[in-house]
């Protein structure tokens, strides 16, 4: 009984989200690499802004040369170095982005180390009515499944956030300083994204906390069916597991069902939403084109960031 109130405790704590806390006491495993994280903030800097480049170059490219050229000769020579100067930039923010992903996983890595590290120790040192109390196969999943779930965050999560926030102002100012009557015009598309967004985030995180506990709790049958299977051949139990096991795994299977609902409902959505806020674009800008009141190479970059938004 203490077990299995130890699991519905634990199931219960799983729920619920990562505190202020636990998110500080998560990052003290990244302090050692201080100098790597710098690094890696200053190579994802550099590399957004050479992606927000990219899209002023093509502009340069039509304005210039394309739809206002003295000479079919002069023309092909400015399209020529724009193309150049073009692919330099590409190049760099290849090697921005290649430092980036590998510095990224020199701290995840090294932190997801120590946090394995730390967590075997703690388990050496705990009593013995402690796993007198609690499963063998809860033990394991705890140590190794739960622990693995925060590899993503530890290699991907600041670095991630900092390049998504550093796009998003750098798409917004960029798009303001172009045209400002299309940035109002695209605007028409954010209250249903923030509000599909804000439940996704509701029912989203909720349905794939749950599908890790069911995660946690399938490796944590697995791995005590595994350690006893002689006690089981031994009383002839084989069948009773399976059965407990069949129900674990379905149980996992409604929850999977449920994640993918909501995943292939949201995405469907946001692709629907923009495709409507680029077909405004398109229609508006395309006669402030007409109207001289924009370049075509401003109208394509604009719609290249609004691609990055």
């Amino acid at each position: 009984m203490a077990a299995k109130d130890d699991i519905l405790l634990e199931e219960e704590f799983e729920q619920k989200p990562m505190s202020k806390a636990t998110f500080l006491r998560l990052l003290s495993y990244v302090r050692p690499y201080l100098r790597t994280v710098q690094l890696n903030l200053l190579f994802t800097l550099l590399a957004t802004i050479s992606q927000l480049l990219g899209p002023k170059f093509i502009q340069i490219g039509i304005d210039r040369y394309l739809t206002n050229f003295s000479s079919a000769q002069a023309a092909f020579h400015g399209i020529l170095v724009v193309s150049l100067i073009y692919l330099g930039n590409l190049l760099f923010g290849w090697f921005l982005s290649a430092a980036q992903v590998k510095s990224a996983i020199a701290v995840g890595q090294g932190a997801m180390n120590d946090l394995r590290l730390a967590v075997f120790e703690h388990i050496q040192r705990l009593s013995l009515n402690y796993f007198d109390k609690t499963h063998q196969g809860r033990i394991i999943s705890r140590a190794d499944t739960d622990i693995d779930s925060l590899d993503r965050v530890l290699t991907w999560g600041a670095n991630q956030l900092l390049a998504s926030a550093l796009t998003l102002v750098g798409v917004v100012v960029l798009m303001l300083r172009y045209d400002w009557r299309l940035c109002l015009a695209v605007s028409v598309v954010i209250p249903p994204l923030a509000m599909a967004t804000g439940l996704f985030h509701k029912y989203g995180m909720k349905a794939y906390r749950e599908l890790r506990v069911q995660t946690s709790r399938i490796t944590g049958a697995m791995a005590e069916n595994i350690a006893g299977v002689r006690v089981a051949q031994a009383f002839a139990r084989e069948e009773e597991n399976l059965l407990r096991f069949q129900h674990i795994q379905g149980v996992y299977f409604d929850r999977f069902l449920v994640v993918a609902r909501i995943f292939h409902t949201y995405l469907p959505f946001v692709g629907l939403v923009s495709g409507l806020g680029t077909a405004i674009i398109l229609g508006y800008g395309g006669s402030l084109v007409m109207q001289r009141e924009i370049t075509v190479g401003g109208f394509a970059a604009f719609i290249l960031y609004l691609g990055m938004f």
